[in-house]
């Protein structure tokens, strides 16, 4: 009966150890194989970068905005306009403080124009305020 027990004791212990070494084993080897799979990734050689276009330089984009600008005086949506004028003052503001200024000037002039009419009409009830903000106020938030 001991023999018994110490065997069943011994052959408890032997199940044990396999599923525990087994984990190691497992862990060591999806450890090795996720080393492995960054040093050929980062082994692989670097593709040809396209050639920067003579195009893309500080003048041309500057450029592009300004004609960004020149094409919202078509725009049908006052307060989309203003967002335009808003974004291109902000990007032609560290290049061209000066151009940057009239743009916000022009975008707040709109901005005075809104709510003039909307004024005049009284048509800005609570729910419209709550919707659509003072867009002078978007501008004067911009500008700061």
């Amino acid at each position: 009966m001991h023999k018994a027990a110490r065997y069943q004791h011994h052959k408890e212990n032997s199940v044990r150890r396999i599923p525990i070494a087994f984990q190691y084993l497992s862990l060591f080897a999806v450890c090795l194989l996720g080393v492995s799979a960054t040093h050929q990734v980062f082994a692989q050689p670097k593709t040809a970068t396209a050639a920067t276009s003579p195009l893309c330089n500080r003048e041309n984009a500057l450029d592009v905005i300004k004609q960004q600008v020149d094409l919202t005086k078509t725009f049908n949506d006052s307060i989309r306009r203003i967002t335009v004028l808003i974004r291109a003052a902000d990007l032609l503001w560290p290049y061209q403080h000066d151009k940057a200024r009239v743009v916000f000037i022009e975008a707040l002039d709109i901005a005075k124009e809104i709510e003039k009419a909307n004024e005049q009409t009284a048509s800005r009830t609570l729910l419209l305020r709550l919707q659509i903000p003072d867009q002078r106020y978007v501008v004067i938030r911009a500008v700061a």
